[in-house]
């Protein structure tokens, strides 16, 4: 069990890591083990999505394309909820796609780390 801010934070990073590469693999065995059951995902010009069961499903019909690129640039911890800031980045071809994100992660009863919340949005294009 991690127990300093710093190794929470790495052990955050490396989930997120795997998450990212089940996410453009559509492995929703491996998505499922790191979002709370009460998730909630707020993906820009979309409906809020509620539940792990809905999330779930909004993942697979929103996979993540094999360019993507995610890097958490803070990640605060207090106690079992850690905030999490970042960027990232999708390489399309010759076209890149730029956005930020912000992300709640909860320490479950097992000392496990979730995602609980996941916003993200897109830069202007310039």
């Amino acid at each position: 069990m991690a127990s300093t801010d710093q190794e929470v934070s790495q052990e955050i990073r490396r989930i997120l890591d795997v998450f990212v590469e089940a996410d453009i693999g559509g492995n929703s065995d491996v998505l499922g083990r790191y979002i709370t059951e009460d998730a909630v995902w707020m993906p820009p010009d979309d409906g809020l999505v509620q539940g792990k069961p809905a999330v779930l499903d909004y993942l697979e019909a929103h996979r993540s394309p094999p360019g993507l690129r995610v890097t958490p640039t803070e990640i605060e911890v207090s106690g079992n909820l850690a905030s999490l800031r970042g960027a990232f980045r999708i390489e399309l071809g010759d076209s890149l796609v730029t956005g930020k994100m912000a992300q709640q992660w909860r320490r479950d009863s097992n000392s496990k780390w979730r995602i609980a919340w996941d916003i993200w949005n897109l830069d202007p294009v310039r």
